[in-house]
């Protein structure tokens, strides 16, 4: 599987730096490993155009809701400048007379977690914040959503990093030949939810009682981080927790507001095409988010009195 990306402000030096790295590192497997079997490049929600925000395609004949792998590709500049349309070209072309096959795997926004930081992390930033919100308003606090009433009640299909590998071991070992360069959405289960029915359980983690979005405060989840760095420092040093994640420098500092405020519209996945491969399983909002947040108590992100 490549998932080989660098960020950029720039986009066209995004698109060349993506697809060098993409070409470097699929042609030295293929030199390196005579036992190469298949090669995944995982793309995700920018084919359908999600990134554009108020932009984004809502066509009836092209692009819209729920989206499925057979509908068509973002044309014209928005087009152009998505490195992921260079990327599957080139493999299509290098892949055709290889005796390996490969595909392609489509998912929304990616809940995981890495201990050495990640410059976008949903996952561990609403950690830190509800940690924080916690610290701050005392256990048993209503929390509400750091959003609008459209983002709270938008659907879309997380994807955990879990999950997303499970399904692409699932896509290599089981795709027969013929079905060879084959794009597939990857999520966590077949229907989509919406913040309204996520919020609430994220919350409960962290000893909280998650409700809708109160506008007239505007509450941002950075914004709110920083008010209250001081806390979070106390945090740090009572719990031994790992410094400076919290407004650390390789976070890109407000992708938060892109994700829980700006996207706020139906973005559905049609999952039909993954689970007619034979594939099973399914994860709910607290295994997936539950996971993450596990996982960042053990690395001594977050304090460890989070859980209740």
């Amino acid at each position: 599987m490549n998932t080989a990306y660098k960020a950029n402000t720039d986009i066209q030096k995004e698109l060349t730096d993506a697809v060098n790295m993409f070409k470097r590192s699929t042609i030295a497997m293929d030199h390196l490993s005579p036992a190469l079997e298949f090669v995944v490049l995982q793309t995700g929600a920018k084919m359908y155009g999600c990134h554009l925000l108020e932009n984004h395609p809502q066509d009836p004949n092209g692009i819209h809701v729920p989206l499925e792998e057979s509908m068509p590709r973002l044309t014209g500049t928005w087009g152009d400048l998505l490195f992921y349309h260079p990327q599957l070209d080139w493999l299509k072309q290098y892949a055709e007379d290889k005796a390996w096959s490969w595909c392609e795997t489509r998912p929304d926004i990616i809940i995981g977690f890495v201990p050495n930081q990640n410059f976008y992390s949903l996952g561990t930033v609403l950690g830190i914040y509800l940690s924080l919100f916690r610290a701050v308003e005392g256990e048993g606090a209503e929390c509400p959503f750091p959003g609008t009433e459209k983002s709270w009640a938008a659907k879309s299909n997380d994807s955990s990093s879990d999950m997303i590998a499970r399904q692409t071991i699932h896509l290599s070992l089981t795709l027969p030949r013929d079905r060879k360069g084959e794009g597939f959405n990857v999520a966590d289960a077949k229907n989509p939810e919406s913040w309204s029915t996520k919020w609430p359980q994220l919350c409960r983690y962290f000893g909280l009682k998650g409700t809708g979005p109160n506008e007239a405060e505007g509450r941002e989840v950075r914004k709110y981080i920083q008010e209250h760095l001081d806390a979070w420092k106390e945090l740090e040093a009572r719990y031994g927790l790992k410094k400076g994640i919290a407004n650390s420098d390789l976070t890109f500092k407000g992708f938060e507001f892109f994700l829980l405020i700006q996207f706020d519209f139906d973005r559905e996945y049609d999952m039909t095409k993954m689970y007619h491969t034979g594939f099973k399983e399914e994860r709910t909002v607290m295994q997936a988010w539950g996971g993450v947040f596990d996982r960042m108590v053990d690395a001594g992100i977050i304090p460890p009195n989070v859980l209740n």
